[in-house]
C-alpha cells in the first residue's frame, strides 16, 4: 500500500482520521467497478474506463457493472472494445425507475444522477467502487481494494471546503464530514443492511426544497456515522487546483504549497464542477491529460463539444444561465 502509506506534508495535514486497515493482498478478490451512464455520457465513461484499466496492475481482475440509461448499441460496442482489450466484460443493468422516478430533477441534474442508488441495490458483491463518468485514473486502482470496512458501509473523500451553511442544510453539524458521492468505495451488503438507498430517497422526497446536489445531499443526510474518510488523493477534485494559480485566494484548509504537493500525488482526477474538459472553451485543470486518454479510445478524433462559433456562443449562454440559476438559488 505505498500510496496510502506515503508520508508527506500533505498527507500528514489532511489525513487526520484513520483511513482503514490493510489486508495482506488482493488474493482472488475481484476489482468490482460500478458506473452509470446515459448515451450522452458514454464517451466520457469510455475515457474513465480506459484510464482505470490502463493504470491497473491487474486489469484481468476487473469486473464492470454499468447502469445503462439508454446507451446505443454503437456506443456499447465502443465501450466493450475498450474493456475487451484487457479481457474485461461489462455487465449492463437497466435502472429500476420505480425507485427514482419521483425524485427531484432539473437542467443540471437529470434522472440519470440517481442511477447510483439503483446500482447499489442491483449488485451482490463484497466490495465495489462506484464512480462518476467524469474522472480519470492516474495510478493503480487495485490498491484501494486492500481496505477493510470495519463495520462501515463505505469509504468516501470528504469535501473539507463545503460551506457550513450547506452542511446545516442537510442536517449536519460543523464537525460532521460532507463527502463527494462521485467516488464511493462500498460494502453493498452493509449498505443494504443500513437501508441507505431507501433512506436517501425518502429524505430527497421529503426535503426537495433543500436539495442542491441531488443524491449526494440525500446520502450525506442519512449516512452520518456510517462511512469512513478516504485519502483525498483518490478523489482529487479538479477545481481545487485552480487555487494554485490564484495567489490572493486560498482554500480554508489548504495552503498553496500543499495544493502543489497534492497535484503531484493525485491518484484520481475528478472533473466535478460545471466546467468540463470536453467543452471547447472550458478552462479546466488537466484538460490536456484528459484529451490524451480520449485519443486512445474509439472516440479519438472527435471534435470538442460546443466547438465552432455557434458552439462557443451556446456555451457562453450556458454560463450565464448557470450563474443566474445559482444566484436565484442563493437568494431563495
Amino acid at each position: 500500500m505505498k500510496i496510502l502509506q506515503k508520508n508527506s506534508k500533505f498527507s500528514k495535514r489532511t489525513l487526520k482520521k484513520k483511513v482503514g486497515t490493510v489486508q495482506s493482498s488482493l488474493s482472488e478478490d475481484w476489482i468490482n467497478i460500478g458506473c452509470l451512464s446515459s448515451d450522452l455520457y458514454s464517451k466520457f465513461l469510455g475515457v474513465t474506463l480506459y484510464s482505470l484499466l490502463k493504470s491497473c496492475s491487474c486489469p484481468e481482475k476487473v469486473r464492470v457493472f454499468l447502469i445503462d440509461g439508454g446507451i446505443t448499441e454503437k456506443n456499447k460496442e465502443k465501450l466493450n472494445f475498450i474493456t475487451g482489450k484487457y479481457g474485461v466484460k461489462i455487465k449492463y443493468i437497466k435502472p429500476d425507475f420505480s425507485l427514482i422516478n419521483e425524485l427531484k430533477i432539473n437542467k443540471q441534474y437529470s434522472i440519470a444522477t440517481y442511477y447510483r442508488l439503483c446500482l447499489l441495490e442491483s449488485v451482490d458483491v463484497d466490495k465495489i467502487l462506484c464512480i462518476d463518468s467524469d474522472l480519470i485514473f492516474e495510478k493503480d486502482v487495485s490498491e484501494l481494494f486492500d481496505l477493510e470496512f470495519e463495520g462501515n458501509a463505505f469509504f468516501a473523500v470528504e469535501d473539507t471546503n463545503m460551506p457550513e451553511k450547506k452542511k446545516r442544510n442537510v442536517g449536519l453539524s460543523r464537525e460532521d464530514g460532507y463527502f463527494n458521492a462521485g467516488f464511493l468505495f462500498v460494502n453493498p451488503r452493509k449498505w443494504k443492511e443500513e437501508k441507505l438507498t431507501q433512506n436517501a430517497i425518502e429524505y430527497i422526497k421529503d426535503n426537495a426544497e433543500r436539495i442542491e446536489f441531488a443524491e449526494q445531499d440525500g446520502l450525506n443526510a442519512v449516512s452520518k456515522g456510517k462511512w469512513k474518510p478516504l485519502d483525498p488523493r483518490w478523489n482529487s477534485l479538479a477545481k481545487v487546483f485552480y487555487y494554485k494559480y490564484i495567489p490572493f485566494k486560498r482554500l480554508k484548509n489548504l495552503k498553496r504549497r500543499e495544493i502543489i504537493d497534492w497535484e503531484k500525488e493525485k491518484i484520481v482526477v475528478h472533473y466535478a464542477s460545471y466546467l468540463k474538459p470536453w467543452f471547447f472553451i472550458d478552462v479546466v485543470p488537466f484538460k490536456k491529460r484528459y484529451q490524451k486518454y480520449l485519443s486512445k479510445t474509439p472516440w479519438k478524433g472527435e471534435k470538442y463539444e460546443y466547438h465552432g462559433i455557434i458552439g462557443v456562443y451556446k456555451r457562453i449562454l450556458d454560463y450565464f444561465e448557470f450563474a443566474f440559476r445559482k444566484l436565484r438559488d442563493t437568494k431563495g
